[in-house]
């Protein structure tokens, strides 16, 4: 049996014939052409700072706000040219041409991380607790955006996407249940 036929019958939990690993090359991970998490440290297309670290793991963000919750109403996602992330996708994917893969693309901090990271998280809490219509409304403007993006990364043709959204911490959510099912369930 094939790699890529292994890993995809693995997802689907067809009796594969061995357990992938993440760096055996059955997967591939492609990068969409947006910058979500800088690897190297600087501002992604958000405005949110990142620190590097000579981790492997790449950056991590300096829990500095981008915005209050009074400019919430104001605030624009950042502009992307999404027909450019597409066709970038697709140049990476010609790359691995024959290759016997599976290619999927990677979308970083699509939602929580990503409204977190934005008004900090000392704010955030605020927000969920105080202010949850303002909080809506940052995050169905973070929505309309990454719909967007996975529009753009499944015309480029990947098999599918990893999304990366952390919702909890050692022992337990970030918020509690019924406010993840009001703010990020739907």
């Amino acid at each position: 049996m094939k790699a890529k036929e292994n890993i995809i019958r693995t997802i689907r939990r067809d009796n594969p014939e061995w357990v992938p690993y993440r760096y055996d090359g059955s997967l591939t991970m492609l990068l969409p052409k947006v910058v979500a998490c800088p690897r190297e440290g600087g501002h992604d297309d958000w405005g949110v700072n990142w620190l590097a670290t000579p981790a492997e793991e790449s950056s991590y963000p300096d829990g500095r706000p981008v915005l209050t919750l009074d400019q919430v109403d104001s605030f624009k996602a950042p502009e992307t040219d999404w027909e450019m992330v597409t066709a970038e996708l697709r140049r990476q994917m010609e790359q691995h041409g024959g290759e016997d893969t599976l290619i999927i693309a990677k979308s970083d901090l699509i939602l929580f991380d990503r409204v977190r990271l934005l008004l900090g998280t000392e704010e955030f809490m605020v927000a969920i607790a105080l202010y949850p219509e303002q909080l809506h409304a940052l995050f169905d403007k973070v929505m309309a955006y990454q719909r967007q993006m996975t529009r753009a990364i499944m015309r480029s043709g990947v098999a599918g996407i990893r999304f990366t959204d952390d919702w909890g911490i050692q022992e337990s959510l970030w918020i509690r249940p019924e406010q993840w099912r009001a703010f990020i369930r739907p």
